[in-house]
């Protein structure tokens, strides 16, 4: 493929991508929204009147309704720590920024096995949809689905790797998803 051809190719990968994040970036907003009560304000308000490590423990390992959502916790308690404040759309922006991380993910595979980079424009459109309002919008379904999805791709990634230290990081980031 001539270089014209390969710069076309990144640019049409490119333009799903931006499309994305512009919309998530400017249509998101501060304010929680269904389950964000319960998953963030709720569980940080639990996790910083524990009185001992046990209740603290239980605030990021108990399930909400039939979900787990220990890495989602792990980003808002993180994101309170470093800023001091909760903040839904950030919070959000992260959960999707996830969605990147999956495309990445499928990338690298899809390169590092001879495939053509042409085809990853598809791929592209299909994985930076415009998808539900909730799932790009509502803080604590992007923290939580689109996380796992990416968590599970990584970890998979990860486990086809020949070293110690992938299995590691693979069993690692597994624990976390589960």
């Amino acid at each position: 493929m001539d270089l014209f051809k390969k710069n076309i190719a990144f640019v049409l990968i490119l333009l799903p991508i931006v499309i994305f994040y512009g919309f998530s970036v400017a249509y998101s907003t501060n304010i929680p929204w269904f389950d964000d009560i319960e998953n963030i304000p709720y569980f940080l308000s639990r996790l910083l009147d524990a009185s001992a490590w046990y209740e603290s423990a239980e605030a990021f390992l108990r399930p909400n309704n039939e979900h787990r959502v220990l890495s989602a916790r792990l980003i808002v308690y993180l994101n309170y720590v470093l800023t001091g404040e909760i903040n839904f759309r950030a919070l959000a922006l992260i959960g999707n920024l996830t969605v990147l991380g999956i495309f990445l993910l499928i990338a690298r595979a899809y390169l590092k096995n001879s495939g053509p980079l042409l085809y990853l424009i598809p791929a592209a459109f299909f994985i930076f949809n415009l998808q539900f309002y909730s799932m790009t919008f509502m803080t604590i379904m992007s923290l939580q689905y689109q996380l796992i999805i990416c968590e599970v791709f990584l970890s998979l990634y990860l486990l086809i790797k020949p070293s110690r230290f992938s299995f590691g990081v693979a069993i690692l980031v597994s624990i976390l998803g589960t």
